[in-house]
């Protein structure tokens, strides 16, 4: 899949910072052998990763790339005007046909409208394949939080888990 992200129907973006190249110029793609170097940096970046179990070493990295192609994960890259932005995912869905959603974007991406473009990219991604999502988030990812519910997802519940308390966004079932 190759996802143009600016065809969600969003009709305006707020920008904040230096000006980033516009969503139209903004993709999902497939990983690339030569995307490793950017998948490893953005992976050993601990502000990128604070919430997420802390940077990876260049072997754990190297582990998680060769499991990309994956049964139960599809992943793309999230590229931005031909320059690698992030990490999309999606996890093979359970009994009751939910899968897991996770985002990884660089920092210098931030605050620019692509995390909830690719969230929503991922939602259609999801659907399409007849499944719903779900997001598990550390309590205190505020910004991701915040993402999530912008993106229609809802609380669902809290849990605590091996690596503290979460919370479980998911998309509302009534």
């Amino acid at each position: 899949m190759i996802a143009r992200l600016s065809e969600l129907g969003r009709s305006a973006w707020r920008w904040r910072g230096a000006e980033p190249a516009p969503l139209s110029q903004c993709f999902l793609r497939p990983y690339r052998e030569v995307d490793f170097e950017a998948f490893a940096a953005l992976n050993a970046d601990p502000v990128v990763r604070r919430f997420v179990g802390g940077p990876l070493s260049e072997a754990q990295a190297r582990e998680r790339f060769a499991a990309l192609r994956g049964a139960r994960l599809q992943a793309w890259a999230v590229e931005r005007a031909d320059r690698y932005a992030g990490h999309a995912w999606l996890l093979a869905p359970d009994a009751q046909g939910e899968c897991e959603l996770g985002v990884l974007i660089a920092t210098e991406h931030w605050r620019q409208g692509l995390g909830l473009a690719v969230v929503q990219a991922l939602r259609q991604q999801a659907q399409g394949l007849g499944w719903r999502v779900r997001a598990s988030v550390d309590l205190g990812n505020v910004a991701c939080i915040a993402l999530l519910e912008r993106a229609g997802l809802r609380l669902r519940e809290r849990e605590v888990g091996e690596d503290g308390p979460y919370c479980v966004y998911a998309e509302w079932v009534g």
